[in-house]
């Protein structure tokens, strides 16, 4: 972890003995007229927007098709992808659904279609809405999903510019 106020912090979460290290870290970052954290709590699974663990995963050439049919750049930000690819035809990866893909040491399973909120017409610089996303899905495709849930079939360690195939 690294914070401005705070300095960096490297701690194993399910190491009793990292707790201290890591409660006495937060705690000028907690307001004083607030419960102090205690203890650090595991969710037991991934927490995702998806019923299930998964990865989203978006594609630069969908976000660049979207971005001159709304007649604007779209941040990357907006989305909040995990994994973004690029070299496949705009929306291809819709058609991925239940195929594997391999992005560098790891296979992914892709799972469903991630049909999108209002969180992405706001800016994620400014927090104001400034790009009606769901009508330009809507308008340009027929619906309002962008990017795709994967579940992660064979684990590995990935880094930016990875190639990735389909399986």
């Amino acid at each position: 972890l690294n914070h401005p106020e705070t300095g960096a912090l490297a701690f194993r979460p399910d190491d009793p003995l990292d707790l201290p290290h890591f409660l006495q870290w937060i705690a000028p970052l907690s307001p004083p007229d607030r419960a102090q954290p205690i203890q650090i709590v595991s969710a037991g699974r991934g927490m995702t927007d998806s019923a299930f663990p998964s990865v989203s995963i978006l594609s630069l050439t969908s976000l660049g098709e979207l971005s001159g049919k709304m007649g604007r750049d779209l941040s990357i930000d907006r989305w909040r992808g995990n994994l973004w690819i690029d070299g496949a035809a705009p929306f291809a990866e819709f058609d991925w659904i239940g195929h594997e893909i391999k992005i560098g040491a790891a296979v992914l399973r892709i799972e469903e279609r991630i049909t999108r909120c209002r969180a992405t017409m706001a800016n994620p610089v400014t927090g104001q809405i400034d790009a009606d996303t769901l009508t330009g899905l809507q308008d340009g495709y027929g619906h309002q999903d962008f990017g795709v849930y994967a579940t992660v079939i064979s684990g590995g360690i990935l880094a930016q510019g990875d190639k990735w195939n389909r399986l």
